[in-house]
């Protein structure tokens, strides 16, 4: 999933528990159209191959109820 500048993506329930998922540790990520999985909805016109630079991002959880771990 490509995630544009002032997006957000939630994840609750089996999504966040069962998927893996979180945000890798680099610079810039290089496109590639067909890995793309929301490539329909993207505002802006991304090039196969075109270098795109990270900007400042954050991961918040929020918890309601209790966390079992079984």
């Amino acid at each position: 999933v490509l995630m544009e500048n002032g997006s957000a993506l939630v994840l609750s329930d089996e999504s966040f528990f069962d998927w893996v998922h979180g945000i890798e540790e680099r610079s810039s990520d290089k496109v590639e159209i067909e890995k793309i999985a929301n490539k329909e909805q993207l505002a802006e016109n991304v090039k196969e191959n075109e270098e795109l630079i990270r900007g400042a991002r954050c991961s918040i959880v929020v918890w309601q109820g209790e966390y079992k771990t079984e």
